[in-house]
């Protein structure tokens, strides 16, 4: 299936803002983090086009989630492995889906069979990766700054997110580049 037929069929109004949003800022997020960890992040600057579908399409499971009583995540991961991304080849569309399944919920695991599909290098970016994304997700705002300071980041989004919900999508993060990151404290 193509890219465009995803967003067309499985994302309505809001849902399509959202992608944008959180599209333009793990793209965001991934360029301000390559300044301080360009060895792990340089290696992925040609994959972060899976990044950007990722994010374009993690939420496709949420229009029949209720329906069919699973979580959206592992919906939209199973819709991407059946119809495949035209636009990618196999083992592409493989990162797209683990993606969007651990854009929520657990953590990528060797037991689970799409993190166990992937090779070394797909592994390392699909934890760094989904570790963005999930940190966008969480944002889910217009725009953000981000300062580096001797504890970890300090991520500053123009609007106000649930506090509750980024602290809970930050912890793959903080355990896949080993620092902090928190909201700013004055927007709490």
């Amino acid at each position: 299936m193509k890219l465009e037929d995803y967003k067309k069929n499985y994302l309505k109004n809001e849902g399509i803002r959202h992608a944008q949003r959180v599209q333009t800022l793990s793209l965001k997020l991934f360029r301000d983090l390559s300044e301080f960890f360009p060895l792990m992040l340089s290696q992925l600057s040609t994959q972060k086009n899976l990044l950007e579908i990722a994010a374009q399409l993690h939420d496709i499971g949420s229009l029949i989630e209720r329906e069919l009583q699973e979580p959206h995540n592992k919906i939209g991961a199973k819709l991407i492995l059946r119809s495949g991304i035209d636009e990618l080849g196999e083992a592409e569309t493989l990162v797209v889906a683990a993606l969007i399944k651990y854009h929520r919920g657990k953590d990528p695991d060797e037991k689970h069979k799409i993190f166990s599909q992937l090779n070394e290098a797909q592994k390392a970016m699909v934890l760094a990766f989904a570790a963005i994304l999930r940190i966008a997700d969480a944002l889910n705002c217009e725009d953000f700054t981000l300062k580096h300071t001797e504890n970890g980041f300090i991520i500053n989004p123009v609007s106000k997110p649930d506090k509750t919900f980024f602290d809970k999508k930050k912890k793959l993060f903080e355990k896949v580049f080993e620092t902090k990151i928190e909201l700013e404290a004055a927007i709490l």
